[in-house]
């Protein structure tokens, strides 16, 4: 069952996981980790995401984070008033 829950997606399937605090990385058996437990790192639980992957989430977290704000206007810096022309 392990294996075959690990051979269905291809996060699983690198058998890689990255610790998002140091960035370390490590071979893993997926199959092996789903039954006994997952790697920690650095006090966390290491990822399956890669840093690529870990780097667009982050964007599109902030993207979503930023909505219904004034963080998302032309203005980057809202603490600086826009000047007009």
């Amino acid at each position: 069952m392990y294996k075959e829950i690990a051979n269905s997606h291809p996060s699983l399937q690198r058998g890689k996981v990255w610790c998002r605090t140091c960035k370390k990385s490590k071979q893993i058996d997926p199959a092996e980790a789903l039954k006994t437990g997952w790697p920690k790192c650095c006090g966390y639980t290491m990822t399956i995401d890669s840093p690529a992957e870990q780097a667009k989430f982050d964007n599109s977290r902030k993207t979503l984070n930023c909505i219904g704000t004034n963080k998302c206007q032309a203005n980057p810096h809202p603490q600086q008033p826009e000047t007009s022309s």
